[in-house]
């Protein structure tokens, strides 16, 4: 660590929901000529990539060993309930695969330790399942 402060982003477009894990950086925002996206950084070399392109109604994506986590929401207090599109979804860092993680209308994803614990907010009871991340 050398103290040293340095801008991640300088696109003056709106990022936000920044995670850090080890050499990574991801976050979600507009860069120009571009839709909502979940971008990368890798620290090491600088390299900025963009995962995915979402058009809206995205939250919170993450960052853990080799996988993104993001997810896709919908209000689900507005009838009828539209689904298309929404769940929560990983991006292998090493493969490029994209998996849809959950079909839920409002995702929640939490990752620690190789698990990835999604929850669903929108009905009671509430659904709640693991995914385990092999190595």
């Amino acid at each position: 660590m050398t103290g040293e402060e340095r801008p991640i982003v300088q696109s003056g477009a709106i990022n936000r929901s920044p995670s850090v894990y080890r050499d990574y950086v991801v976050w979600e925002g507009t860069q120009p000529a571009s839709e909502d996206a979940v971008w990368l950084l890798d620290l090491k070399t600088g390299e900025i990539r963009k995962i995915t392109e979402v058009p809206g109604g995205m939250s919170r994506p993450q960052v853990s060993d080799q996988r993104v986590f993001w997810t896709v929401k919908a209000a689900c207090d507005v009838r009828p309930i539209t689904k298309e599109g929404t769940g929560a979804f990983a991006h292998d860092l090493d493969t490029g695969i994209m998996l849809q993680l959950s079909g839920y209308v409002e995702p929640r994803v939490e990752i620690d330790s190789g698990i990835a614990v999604i929850a669903e907010g929108c009905f009671i009871p509430q659904r709640v399942f693991a995914v385990f991340l092999d190595g």
